[in-house]
């Protein structure tokens, strides 16, 4: 359950129905050039760094391998054409979809179904508010119960770059290979 929660926040770009299609944005990857990465700490510790490695079929994928790890991927995310995650893949044979994708990280209302490998199929309500600089999300299943709101600031191609909630804070602490 652990690599569910580190791997469906790392990312989560959560949620995605209800909003019009100019506003469905996630990571900018048609801007991004293949081979950038960023770097990220986790406050239980554990340190990653994300590469985007290109476009596959109809989705762009950002494999993740931890800091100390022997260049193994932990994980693979795949993501569509708007940015939006919508399927992740563990190296311990876990997996996760969002249909049909994870919540852009702007201002908006949506739903989306969450599936993994464990039995989980539940649906997910988000509201994403912009406060400053900042965005909170408060996240809840529908008919159900609700999880800590979530803080973010965004970065360098619509990466969350310090995500922060009651229990943990991921932040991107360096970026390599971007561009400028």
């Amino acid at each position: 359950m652990k690599t569910c929660i580190r791997l469906f926040t790392a990312f989560c770009l959560v949620p995605t129905l209800s909003m019009p299609a100019s506003s469905e944005t996630g990571i900018e990857f048609s801007e991004m050039p293949v081979g950038c990465k960023w770097h990220l700490e986790y406050s239980d510790g554990w340190r990653a760094v994300s590469e985007f490695v290109g476009k596959e079929a109809d989705f762009y994928v950002v494999e993740t391998r931890s800091w100390d790890s022997d260049g193994s991927i932990a994980f693979r995310s795949e993501f569509d054409e708007n940015g939006l995650l919508v399927k992740r893949f563990g190296s311990d044979g876990y997996w996760e979809k969002f249909e049909p994708s994870a919540c852009p990280a702007t201002e908006s209302r949506c739903t989306h179904r969450y599936r993994a490998s464990d039995g989980t199929d539940i649906n997910i309500k988000n509201v994403t508010k912009k406060n400053g600089a900042k965005y909170v999300v408060q996240s809840s299943v529908i008919g159900g119960e609700s999880y800590d709101d979530e803080q973010f600031q965004l970065g360098p191609f619509g990466i969350k770059v310090d995500i922060r909630s009651l229990s943990s804070r991921i932040k991107v602490v360096r970026f390599e290979n971007c561009g400028d």
